[in-house]
């Protein structure tokens, strides 16, 4: 592996992303306490953008019982202020 050339002059680069898909995973578990879920984004090509962490309040996790779709709900709710 080679290694990585520094720049002398840091660069800034902009991009856009176009996100048409997501899907939901569960990142971290506590029973009775908490979890985390992990955003995969994903543009019209199925190809992966990148991922968001998202760490569910109490209320939301008391809220989520065993309905998956809660938490896909969540994502779509939560990922604009992820980004």
């Amino acid at each position: 592996m080679t290694s990585l050339q520094v720049l002398e002059e840091p660069l800034t680069a902009t991009t856009t992303l176009q996100i048409t898909k997501i899907k939901v995973e569960i990142y971290t578990i506590t029973l009775h306490q908490g979890a985390s879920i992990k955003i995969n984004c994903y543009d019209s090509d199925d190809n992966y953008l990148q991922s968001c962490i998202y760490t569910l309040t109490l209320d939301e996790y008391n809220s989520w019982t065993d309905d998956d779709t809660f938490l896909e709900t969540l994502a779509v709710e939560k990922l604009p202020s992820l980004l």
